[in-house]
């Protein structure tokens, strides 16, 4: 991995390839590395409004599908809520998506079958399972879950997920589940967070956020991180197995994609 400039870090590496380092526990960069140039990020807008499409396409749960409460200010949220094992996808929610598995035990298991998109925010929470659907196993294909309100992308397109280990397994090699925020409070200046990951997820489980901030805290483990902006805290870690830079995405059945080519990012 490589680091522009680090400071006031403890670095567990013996090695550290970066430009510049100072105020950590090592003086210099083993392995020298000039300012490297800015690419683009490798999914831009076009290819998240196909996988919207896709998922319009599939079917639309609107608001009043949705449960609603009334919030302190006197407006209404609005929520679906799913709580046990189904499938899910391809699809668009016009509301906030709650996901909620169990106090003990494995929790529910959810299946995604094809690219999900919620016009709010995406919280998913407590033992559950969140999975690419077995029957594609061997394909080498992935499951987006997006969350993209049009009109709101400061306080809202927001996903967090957290307590009691939330699971995502894909459908054999080359597998993931994409969590995906649009939300550009980041990019704006804005203190806020597009996704929000904690307390013991771990699994297949990629995270974008092309104009937000992605936040990791405690005993978290996930595969891969794109972002805007992003932060660790506690024991937190990224195991790359796919660096989603230089990536060529194509769409299959559902709005599923696969990855045709990609390296480690630096």
């Amino acid at each position: 991995m490589y680091a522009n400039k680090i400071y006031s870090s403890i670095i567990a590496s013996t090695t550290v390839t970066c430009n510049t380092i100072s105020g950590s526990n090592r003086g210099s960069c083993t392995y020298p590395w000039g300012t490297q140039e800015p690419v683009a990020l490798p999914i831009q807008r076009p290819q998240i409004e196909s996988w919207e499409a896709a998922a319009t396409a599939g079917g639309v749960i609107t608001q009043a599908e949705c449960s609603s409460h009334l919030e302190g200010d006197g407006t209404y949220e609005y929520e679906y809520i799913i709580n046990s094992s189904r499938s899910l996808g391809p699809v668009e929610i016009q509301c906030d998506l709650e996901i909620t598995g169990a106090t003990s035990g494995s929790g529910p298991t959810i299946t995604l079958t094809g690219p999900v998109w919620v016009r709010g925010k995406i919280d998913i929470s407590k033992y559950l399972t969140v999975r690419v659907d077995p029957s594609l196993s061997g394909q080498g294909l992935s499951m987006v879950m997006i969350a993209d309100n049009p009109a709101d992308r400061i306080d809202s397109s927001e996903i967090e997920v957290e307590n009691y280990n939330p699971i995502f397994e894909g459908a054999g090699a080359n597998s993931w589940v994409m969590l995906l925020s649009e939300n550009s409070a980041a990019s704006q200046g804005v203190n806020e967070d597009a996704i929000r990951v904690a307390d013991g997820v771990t699994g297949a489980i990629i995270l974008y956020a092309r104009l937000g901030t992605i936040y990791l805290r405690n005993t978290t483990s996930v595969r891969e991180v794109t972002g805007y902006k992003i932060s660790l805290d506690g024991s937190s870690s990224v195991i790359y197995e796919s660096g989603l830079q230089n990536v060529l995405f194509n769409s299959g059945p559902g709005g599923a994609w696969t990855i045709q080519d990609w390296k480690e990012g630096q």
